[in-house]
């Protein structure tokens, strides 16, 4: 009977007094991604993801695998997860706390949000939950190396995101490849020389949402933009809820530290400088959709295509469409 008493305290005190080692979540780097998106996502800080992946700089890449969640073996007792909900397009802060009971402040609370803006397919908390466990330290994740070897693109990429990964120059690059100018383009291979970026090497400039816009550094405005796709179609809309073909190059350039002005697309046209050999973040123009002149504005992507606000809503499109090619008008830059 002693010997019954004892193996069912001994369970009961492993059952609630202990909890056990827990797999850290890894995530793999899609198109778009940055540390501040996933660091939302996933409700942890950059710090830790940084930390986690041994990584220097915000700079990720696609593909890479990352630490998302550290391993806890504390023996305190597991807190009560926190409920979560999955933003879909045309939600807003206020819609979702009105769902869930919640208020605006709370959910940028517990979600460590700094604005407003959320994105379709980021998780949110939407109740309180008790403190997390300490995070330990994950393995150093390695960036990719080259060697002298090939590298082929995939869509997302630009020259200086390549040359970052690879720990070489852009000009390096274009002089291996014979490269005119910085378009590239899916599925394209590139003759990459240098060794693999190390810890010892020099920082990689910082990549966030709210760097400005440049012939080389364009990173913010798109990762911005296609934070957005799926957004519905709104006549004037300058919001995410809801976005006209402007009013989305307007938010977009704000949000990614631009000083632009809201007007509409023969406003956007005038006030920038006109560019023959666009590069990604470049404004394309259409003309005689649905009225004479030009009437529509969207984000060059490169790879022959852009990202813009029409009918369905924010999506990329091919400039070889058969509707939109035959309406380009020129390209420009802020």
């Amino acid at each position: 009977m002693k010997k019954t008493i004892i193996a069912l305290s001994t369970a009961a005190m492993l059952s609630t007094g202990f909890s056990t080692y827990t797999q850290a979540a890894s995530h793999t780097v899609q198109s778009g991604d940055t540390l501040s998106h996933l660091a939302k996502r996933y409700s942890v800080s950059v710090k830790d993801l940084k930390n986690w992946n041994n990584l220097n700089s915000d700079l990720i890449y696609v593909n890479q695998s990352l630490e998302v969640g550290g391993k806890s073996a504390s023996p305190a007792k597991a807190s009560a997860s926190a409920k979560t909900y999955v933003v879909k397009s045309g939600d807003y802060l206020s819609k979702i706390g009105k769902a869930h009971g919640v208020s605006v402040s709370s959910l940028k609370s517990w979600n460590g949000l700094s604005s407003d803006l959320i994105f379709p397919g980021q998780k949110l908390k939407v109740s309180a939950s008790g403190s997390a466990p300490a995070a330990a330290p994950a393995k150093a994740v390695k960036s990719a190396s080259s060697n002298g070897g090939t590298y082929t693109v995939v869509s997302g990429d630009t020259l200086s995101h390549i040359a970052k990964k690879h720990g070489v120059s852009v000009q390096q690059i274009k002089s291996n490849n014979g490269l005119s100018s910085d378009l590239i383009r899916v599925g394209q291979k590139l003759s990459i020389s240098g060794k693999s970026t190390t810890a010892t090497a020099a920082p990689a400039k910082q990549v966030t949402t709210k760097v400005a816009s440049s012939s080389n550094d364009t990173v913010g405005v798109i990762n911005e933009a296609k934070r957005h796709l799926g957004t519905p179609y709104v006549w004037g809309g300058a919001v995410p809820s809801g976005f006209d073909c402007s009013g989305f190059i307007y938010y977009v350039y704000k949000q990614a530290g631009m000083n632009v002005s809201r007007t509409n697309a023969i406003g956007l046209w005038n006030e920038t400088t006109k560019v023959s050999n666009p590069q990604p973040g470049d404004l394309v123009f259409f003309s005689n959709t649905y009225k004479p002149g030009i009437s529509h504005v969207g984000i060059y992507l490169g790879n022959n295509e852009f990202i813009h606000s029409g009918n369905r809503g924010v999506e990329i499109t091919s400039l070889s469409n058969s509707y939109w090619n035959p309406k380009i008008t020129g390209y420009t830059r802020y």
